[in-house]
């Protein structure tokens, strides 16, 4: 087995890739939650900050 077919072999075996397709995609769907929360967390902090520093006090 040269260099590439070695390569294919661990980077693209349709085998291994079908067995862990459950958990690649609950993997996937747990990034794109915590993507949304601090999405979330982060326009709601800006904001508040935002609104504490238009609100100064003379």
């Amino acid at each position: 087995m040269d260099g590439l077919e070695r390569f294919l072999y661990t980077f693209f075996n349709a085998e291994v890739a079908a067995r862990y397709w459950p958990d690649i995609i609950a993997g996937a769907g747990v990034t794109l939650g915590v993507g949304a929360a601090v999405s979330v967390t982060g326009l709601a902090l800006g904001l508040a900050l935002a609104v504490l520093r238009a609100m100064q006090r003379p």
